[in-house]
C-alpha cells in the first residue's frame, strides 16, 4: 500500500497573529476520518478548524519559568499508576511490593476517559487556545481529580474566559500558558456555570469582559494552583521504551495531564496503520495522527496531552514495515470542538518530538524539520490543593473605572511585634487588562473583587488578623481624566461570619494619585451607665452610654447571661419580659471589625422599683447607687422629660430584690443637689423631689401606645396580616395603681367582638377570619377600677393567588401573542399595588419581557416571538405592599413561520461607479462593490461581507442592512469573496465569488541589441510586470517603422522576444505592443535604431564656378538614374570649401553620376560622366582622386 501524508501549510508566517484557516490536505488515501468538517452554514468555525493564540515567550518569561517552575527529569509511579499497571498485567509482581522496576509502565493510558475530564471544548473564533489547554482542560481535570468530581458538570468546569480575559490586555492577540498559570495561582478561576465562555468575536466583551460579581470572585479563590513544573522534551526519543520519555509517560500513568505549545502550521499528518496479527492497535486504526513538524514557524497553538499508547503504528516512510521510530504516540486534546479530528482529539507520534528523526528514509529530511514543542521545549504540569485546605479569610475590594490597566494595588499585613511585612499584588490589580472597564466596555463600571488572604500569609488564621496591621495601597497610575473610584475595602472572616470594615467613609476618587486604606483589629471598651426602666407593664427599656472613642457597629444585649438580641442604638426594649422575676442585664459593644468589648456593669429590674420626679434643673442627671453598690459614672444618667408632670423630669430605677437607692442630682455643669452632702434615700414607689422635699405620688392611668405585633416575634410591628394568621398585641401603659388587667376585642361593621375579658395577660393572640380592616380595641383597668381605652386598625388580607395564566394567539414565529394573568387576593386600599414580571425561557436563556406595575386583578402583555421553539412562559406577581409574590408558568410550542428557504440567487462583484456593470477583476487599491440577490427566509436581511486570502478569513463588514459598501484590495491575489445573509429568523445563507486583483501591466524594459549594420541580426526583448497571473495571458507584437511604413516582425506571439535583420541602412523605429487578455489592456514601447552600410562612396566636390547649391545626379551600376537634378549635396565639415555626399552602393560596385547647380548648368565630365566605387573621392576640375 502506498502511503500518503497530510500537511498543514500556509504561505505567510504569522506567529503572533490570531488567525483561522482550513487544514489543507496534501494527500489522504484513507477516508474513515474526516479532517474537514461538513460545510454547513451553522458551523463555519469547523470549516476554518478553529483559532490559535499561543504567542512566543519572551526571554524574560523563559527565564522566569526556569527560575520558578520545577524541572521534572525523574518520576515514579503512584498508587493510581501501579493500579493501572496491575490491571494491564494482573500476574505481575511488580506492583505487589514497594521494590519494583520504576521503568515499567502501562502500555497505554487515556486520562480523557476518566470522569474528571470535561467534554471536548471549542474556542471558536477567539485566540484562547492557551486558556483552553491550561484552564478548561488541565485545571478542570486536576481539581476534579483532587475532589473526585464529575467533569461533565458545568459547575465543575473551569472557565477559559476567566483567565484569557484577565491576561490578554483587552485584545484578542493570544497569550502564554504560563500567564494562565500566573493568573490562576494569584486569584483562582471561576466555573463555566458562573462565567460562561462565548467564542464569537462579534461582541468584543467576549474576550474583554471580567467577572464583576462578588460571590463568583469569592468562590474562585478555592480553585487555585499549588505547584507548577514542566517535563523537558528536548532529548532524542528512540522509541516507546526510551528513558527520556519515561517522566512524561509516568506523569500520565499517575493520572496527570500536561499542556504544551507548538507551531500548528508545521504539523504533517497521516493515519494510524494496522499491524497484522496484533490486536493491541486495532481500536485506533485509521485515526488522525501527526508524524513530523517541518520548518514552518507559525500558527502558535496550545494543546493538552491526555494519554499515550505504545502499540500505535504509523508507516511514516511508506515501506509497509514497522521500522524504528514508527511505534508509539501521545493522545492530544484540541480545543476546536468534537467534530474535528478524532472526536476532538489527535495523536502525535513519538518521533514527532524529535529534532532529528529516528525513522529511516523519513520523507522529511532533518534539515527541514523541528521539534514538536516550542517555548520551553517541554510540557507543563500543575497540582492543586484540596478544598479542605482552603482559606476562610478574604479581602474584598470594590472599584470603579473606565481604564482598569491604570490600577495597581497591593494588600499588606505588617506584624505588630516583629515589623515583618507581607505583601500581595493580585493579578488583575497590577496594571493589566488594557484601556477598558471591568465589563469590557469603555464606560466606567463597578467590580467587587474578593482575594484569598493566604496569598499574603500561608495558612492565615483569625489570630493573624489581630497580630498584624492590615492595609491596601491603591494607585491610579495615569492622570488621564479616567479616574479610579475606590468604593470599599473590607476583610471577610468566614470562620466567624464577621465582616471587618476599613477606614473608608465615602468613595475616593483617584486620577494619577493613590490612597491607603486600613482595617483595624483592636478591642473596644465596654458601654457605661447601663440602666433599665419600665416603659409599661409589658416592656422594659434599657439605656447606656457609648464607649469612649466609639467605633461600635452593634450592641449585644444579655439578660441573666443569655443573649436577648442586638441593636445599633443606645437603647433596647425587652418586650414581654415583665413577669415579676428579677432580670439582670449586661451589654457588650461590637466594633466595625467585629471585635467585642468586655461586658458592661449589670443593671437589675424586677421585684421592686422607684420612680423619681425632679424639677430643680432643666436637664438634670441622676447619680445613684443601689444599696451601697457601684455608683453610676459621673455625672450619672440623664433623666427624661416627664409626660406625667409638666415641668418635671423623671427616672425609674429597678431595685430588684434590694430595698432602696441613694441618689443625688446635677445639671451637667458642675452644680449639684446632694441634700447638703447627705444625698437622698428612696425606697420603692413613686416620689416627687421638690426643693429638697420628697413626697409620694400616684400617676394617672394612661395607655401610651397600643398596636398589633408579630405574635411569634413581638419586637416586630405588624399593621396587617393574612386571614387565619396569628397576631399579637403590644400595650404600653403607665400610671394608675397596682397591677393592670387587660380586655381585648375588635369592632367590625359596627359590631363589637371580644377576644379576651379582663385578665393580667397583656399579650393574647388573635387570628382574623375575614378580609377586612379590623378596629382592634384594648381596655386597661388598674386595681382601683380606673379604666382607659385605646384602638388600632389592623388590615387582614387573603393570600395573593394567580388564578390563571393563558397565552392566546397563533403560536407561530413572528405572530403576536397575548399573555394574560388573572389574580385574586393580596392587599387592598389606597396603597395597593402589583408588580408584574413577564418572562420567557427558551433553552437555557431567560428573557424578561415586562417588569412594571399594572391592574390589580388582570394583566395583559403582547409578545411577538421571533424564534421557533418550546417556550416556558412565566409571570411573577409581587404585592408591593406585603412583598408576597406568586409565580406561574405554562409551556407553549412556537412553530416556525412558513416561508421559502433562504437562498442567495446571485453574488458577484460590480463596479463601484456603476452597480449595473459586472466587475470580476480589478487593480490593486481600486474600489469594487458587491451585488447580492437573496430570496426566501423571513423578513428583512442583514449582510456580512468578508474574503478568504490564503486560507485566512477577513471581515469587511459585520452583519448590517448596508449592501452599498466597497472594498479596496491591496494585494495581487485571486480573492475569494464571501457573503453571509441572515434573515430576521436567524437563518443564514452563504455564497462565494472570485475577484481577481492585478497590478496594472507595464513594460519594465524594452531592449534592442545588434551591431547596427545592414544584414546583421537584431534581438528585441520586452520585460513586463502586472496584468494577468499567467504568461499565457500576454501576447507580444514586435514591429519596425521606416519611412512612415509600419511593418510587424512578430504578431500576437506568446514569446517576449524576437529577431530582425535590416537589409538597408537608415534610422528605424523599433517597437513592441503587449496585450493582456485577462485585463484587455495594451501597453507599447518604442526605441530608435540606426542601421549603417560599409559599401558606400563619399564624394567631395568643388568647381571653379563656386555653385551655391550642388546636386549629384547618379545611378548605381545598371540601376535607374535619380530624378533630375538629383540629391542636394551639403557643405563639408571635413573638407571646408567642398560639397559632400555619401551614397550607399547596395550590391553595386560602381557609381555613375554628374553634378548640376539646379539651374541647367551641368558638370558631366564632358558628357562622359564621373565613375566612383567604394571609398572616398575628391572631384575637382574634372579630375577624380581617391583619398583612402
Amino acid at each position: 500500500m502506498k502511503k500518503r501524508v497530510l500537511s498543514i501549510f500556509v504561505t505567510t508566517a504569522m506567529v503572533f497573529s490570531l488567525f483561522s484557516t482550513d487544514i489543507q490536505v496534501k494527500a489522504a488515501e484513507k477516508t474513515n476520518i474526516s479532517i474537514e468538517n461538513s460545510k454547513n452554514n451553522s458551523n463555519k468555525i469547523c470549516l476554518d478548524h478553529g483559532s490559535f493564540g499561543a504567542t512566543d515567550l519572551t526571554k524574560e518569561e523563559e527565564k522566569r519559568i526556569e527560575e520558578n517552575y520545577e524541572k521534572t527529569t525523574t518520576e515514579n509511579l503512584n498508587d493510581l499508576g501501579r493500579e493501572r499497571l496491575a490491571e494491564e498485567s494482573p500476574n505481575s509482581s511488580l506492583f505487589k511490593s514497594n521494590d519494583f522496576d520504576t521503568t515499567t509502565l502501562p502500555q497505554s493510558v487515556d486520562n480523557s476517559e476518566e470522569m474528571w475530564f470535561p467534554e471536548i471544548g471549542n474556542q471558536d473564533r477567539i485566540g484562547s487556545c492557551t486558556s483552553f489547554a491550561s484552564t478548561y482542560y488541565q485545571m478542570t481535570y486536576t481539581v476534579n481529580k483532587t475532589e473526585n468530581r464529575n467533569g461533565k458538570d458545568s459547575a465543575n468546569v473551569c472557565s477559559p474566559k476567566w483567565t484569557y480575559n484577565l491576561i490578554n490586555g483587552g485584545d484578542d492577540n493570544g497569550s502564554w500558558i504560563s500567564s494562565n498559570f500566573a493568573a490562576i495561582k494569584s486569584v483562582g478561576v471561576a466555573s463555566m456555570k458562573d462565567f460562561p465562555y462565548i467564542g464569537s468575536k462579534s461582541d468584543p466583551r467576549n474576550y474583554r469582559q471580567w467577572c464583576t460579581d462578588e460571590a463568583t470572585w469569592k468562590d474562585a479563590q478555592k480553585y487555585t494552583i499549588d505547584e507548577m513544573g514542566y517535563v523537558p522534551l528536548s532529548n532524542h526519543i528512540s522509541g516507546p521504551d526510551d528513558e527520556d520519555l519515561q517522566p512524561l509517560k509516568t506523569k500520565l500513568a499517575n493520572g496527570e495531564i500536561l499542556t504544551f505549545s507548538t507551531y500548528w502550521y508545521s504539523w504533517n499528518f497521516s493515519y494510524i496503520d494496522d499491524i497484522e496479527d496484533d490486536s493491541s492497535d486495532d481500536d485506533h486504526v485509521g485515526e488522525l495522527i501527526g508524524i513530523y513538524c517541518d520548518n514552518t514557524y507559525s500558527g502558535g497553538h496550545a494543546l493538552t496531552i491526555v494519554g499515550y499508547d505504545d502499540n500505535i503504528w504509523v508507516d511514516i516512510n511508506g515501506n509497509n514495515k514497522v521500522d524504528q521510530g514508527e511505534k508509539g504516540a501521545l493522545k492530544i486534546a484540541n480545543s476546536w470542538g468534537s467534530n474535528w479530528g478524532n472526536d476532538g482529539f489527535v495523536w502525535v507520534a513519538y518521533d514527532m518530538l524529535n529534532r532529528y528523526t529516528e525513522v529511516p528514509n523519513n520523507p522529511l529530511s532533518d534539515n527541514n524539520r523541528h521539534q514538536l514543542t516550542k517555548d520551553i521545549n517541554g510540557a507543563y504540569w500543575i497540582t492543586t490543593k484540596p478544598f479542605s485546605e482552603k482559606s476562610n479569610l478574604f479581602a474584598k475590594v470594590k472599584l470603579n473605572t473606565a481604564k482598569r490597566s491604570d490600577i495597581q494595588a497591593t494588600i499588606k499585613a505588617k506584624n505588630k511585634e516583629t515589623g515583618t511585612e507581607y505583601t500581595y499584588t493580585p493579578y488583575p490589580l497590577n496594571r493589566v487588562g488594557g484601556s477598558y472597564s471591568f465589563d469590557g466596555t469603555t464606560s466606567a463600571s463597578d467590580c467587587t473583587f474578593v482575594f484569598d488572604l493566604s496569598k499574603l500569609i500561608d495558612g492565615v488564621t483569625e489570630e493573624d488578623l489581630y497580630k498584624n496591621d492590615w492595609s491596601i495601597d491603591i494607585q491610579d497610575c495615569s492622570n488621564n481624566n479616567n479616574p479610579v473610584i475606590v468604593e470599599d475595602f473590607k476583610i471577610l472572616d468566614d470562620f466567624s461570619g464577621k465582616i471587618y470594615n476599613s477606614n473608608i467613609t465615602s468613595s475616593i476618587k483617584l486620577d494619577g494619585s493613590g490612597t491607603t486604606l486600613k482595617v483595624e483589629f483592636n478591642k473596644t471598651s465596654a458601654p457605661t451607665n447601663l440602666y433599665a426602666t419600665k416603659v409599661d407593664n409589658s416592656n422594659i427599656k434599657l439605656q447606656w452610654t457609648a464607649p469612649k472613642s466609639d467605633n461600635t457597629s452593634i450592641y449585644e444585649v444579655y439578660c441573666n447571661d443569655s443573649l436577648l438580641g442586638t441593636t445599633n442604638e443606645l437603647s433596647y426594649i425587652d418586650k414581654y419580659s415583665n413577669d415579676g422575676s428579677i432580670k439582670k442585664y449586661e451589654v457588650i459593644a461590637v466594633d466595625n471589625n467585629g471585635n467585642k468589648s468586655n461586658k458592661s456593669s449589670k443593671t437589675t429590674i424586677g421585684g421592686k422599683s422607684v420612680t423619681i420626679y425632679y424639677n430643680k434643673y432643666i436637664n438634670p442627671n441622676i447619680h445613684y447607687s443601689i444599696e451601697n453598690n457601684q455608683w453610676t459614672t459621673v455625672p450619672g444618667v440623664a433623666m427624661n422629660p416627664s409626660n406625667t408632670l409638666n415641668g418635671y423630669s423623671e427616672f425609674t430605677i429597678d431595685l430588684g430584690d434590694e430595698i432602696s437607692v441613694e441618689a443625688c442630682f446635677n445639671d451637667g455643669s458642675g452644680n449639684w443637689d446632694n441634700n447638703n452632702s447627705k444625698n437622698y434615700i428612696f425606697n420603692s414607689g413613686s416620689y416627687i423631689l421638690n426643693d429638697g422635699k420628697i413626697t409620694s405620688f400616684t400617676v394617672p392611668l394612661k395607655i401610651n401606645e397600643f398596636k398589633t405585633v408579630n405574635y411569634y416575634n413581638p419586637s416586630e410591628d405588624k399593621s396587617w396580616g393574612y386571614i387565619y394568621d396569628s397576631v399579637g398585641f403590644s400595650v404600653n401603659t403607665s400610671g394608675g395603681y397596682g397591677k393592670y388587667k387587660y380586655r381585648f376585642g375588635y369592632n367590625i361593621l359596627g359590631t363589637y367582638y371580644m377576644i379576651q375579658d379582663y385578665s393580667e395577660n397583656s399579650s393574647p393572640y388573635f387570628y382574623p377570619t375575614r378580609v377586612f380592616p379590623y378596629t382592634m380595641i384594648v381596655d386597661v383597668m388598674d386595681e382601683e377600677g380606673n379604666v382607659t381605652t385605646s384602638n388600632y386598625i389592623y388590615n387582614s388580607f387573603d393570600h395573593l393567588t394567580m388564578e390563571d395564566l393563558s397565552v392566546e394567539g397563533e403560536k407561530v414565529a413572528h405572530k403576536p401573542l397575548t399573555i394574560t394573568a388573572t389574580t385574586s387576593g393580596g392587599s387592598y386600599g389606597e396603597n395597593w399595588g402589583r408588580k408584574y414580571t413577564v418572562y420567557t425561557i427558551l433553552g437555557n436563556t431567560k428573557t424578561i419581557l415586562s417588569d412594571n406595575s399594572s391592574d390589580r386583578t388582570k394583566h395583559e402583555f403582547n409578545w411577538t416571538p421571533t424564534t421557533a421553539g418550546d417556550y416556558i412562559i412565566g409571570v411573577e406577581i409581587t404585592d408591593t405592599l406585603t412583598g408576597e409574590h406568586v409565580t406561574k408558568e405554562t409551556n407553549i410550542t412556537v412553530n416556525s413561520a412558513t416561508y421559502e428557504p433562504l437562498e442567495i440567487k446571485d453574488f458577484k462583484t460590480v463596479s463601484f461607479y456603476d452597480f449595473s456593470k459586472d466587475q470580476p477583476w480589478g487593480y490593486t487599491n481600486g474600489k469594487v462593490s458587491f451585488y447580492v440577490n437573496a430570496t426566501g427566509g423571513y423578513g428583512s436581511y442583514k449582510y456580512r461581507f468578508g474574503y478568504n486570502n490564503r486560507g485566512i478569513y477577513h471581515l469587511i463588514q459585520d452583519y448590517s442592512e448596508d449592501t452599498s459598501l466597497y472594498f479596496e484590495p491591496n494585494e495581487v491575489f485571486p480573492y475569494t469573496m464571501v457573503v453571509d445573509v441572515m434573515d430576521e429568523d436567524g437563518n443564514v445563507a452563504t455564497s462565494y465569488c472570485t475577484y481577481n486583483v492585478y497590478d496594472r501591466m507595464k513594460i519594465d524594459d524594452f531592449t534592442v541589441q545588434g551591431s547596427n549594420k545592414v544584414n546583421s541580426p537584431v534581438s528585441l526583448t520586452a520585460n513586463i510586470s502586472g496584468g494577468g497571473y499567467t504568461a499565457s495571458d500576454k501576447h507580444y507584437s514586435f514591429y519596425v517603422i521606416h519611412n512612415n511604413t509600419k511593418t510587424f516582425i512578430a504578431e500576437n506571439s506568446s514569446e517576449n522576444n524576437t529577431s530582425w535583420i535590416p537589409t538597408k541602412s537608415g534610422i528605424y523605429t523599433l517597437g513592441v505592443e503587449v496585450t493582456d487578455t485577462a485585463t484587455n489592456s495594451t501597453v507599447t514601447s518604442e526605441t530608435q535604431y540606426t542601421v549603417e552600410s560599409d559599401n558606400i562612396a563619399v564624394i567631395y566636390y568643388k568647381n571653379s564656378s563656386n555653385w551655391t547649391n550642388v546636386y549629384f545626379h547618379y545611378k548605381k551600376g545598371n540601376g535607374e538614374w535619380t530624378t533630375a537634378p538629383g540629391e542636394l549635396m551639403k557643405d563639408s565639415t571635413t573638407k571646408p570649401g567642398y560639397k559632400e555626399i555619401t551614397i550607399e552602393l547596395d550590391d553595386s560596385s560602381e557609381l555613375i553620376g554628374c553634378f548640376t547647380d539646379g539651374y541647367g548648368n551641368w558638370d558631366s565630365k564632358y558628357s562622359e560622366n564621373y565613375s566612383f566605387g567604394k571609398g572616398s573621392y575628391i572631384c575637382e576640375n574634372w579630375e577624380v582622386t581617391k583619398i583612402d
